[in-house]
């Protein structure tokens, strides 16, 4: 038995939608997914119809937030001053915003046209 109930899936307009909002656009085999059927009744998947949209965007920012926070909280900066890491962690910040999300090895959404990660 699945731990979520799997409701209809998203129409074309819905998905076009939560791309524009949000900045990015599904890779097809992710796009695929929520077409077939949309899991609910639990918070382990993101609620893309009815969902709080900041919840959402804290979600798709996630993975960025966890990058920043590793190399902010490294041991390799700590002889450098603390001047020098939090430069260090700014521009790592500005290269993920300038970065296609995901990096083209790794699936998920495809062609970032904004970031989502540019206030991390």
């Amino acid at each position: 038995m699945l731990p979520a109930e799997i409701g209809p899936g998203l129409d074309e307009r819905e998905l076009d939608r939560i791309e524009e909002r949000f900045g990015f656009r599904f890779a097809a085999d992710h796009r695929v997914f929520p077409a077939a059927g949309l899991p609910h009744g639990t918070r382990a998947w993101p609620d893309w119809r009815g969902g709080d949209p900041a919840d959402l965007a804290h979600r798709l920012a996630g993975p960025a937030e966890g990058v920043l926070f590793d190399v902010e909280h490294a041991r390799f900066w700590a002889g450098e001053g603390v001047q020098l890491a939090a430069a260090i962690v700014a521009e790592a910040g500005r290269l993920l915003a300038a970065s296609p999300w995901p990096p083209p090895d790794r699936p998920g959404p495809a062609e970032r046209k904004s970031s989502v990660r540019s206030g991390c």
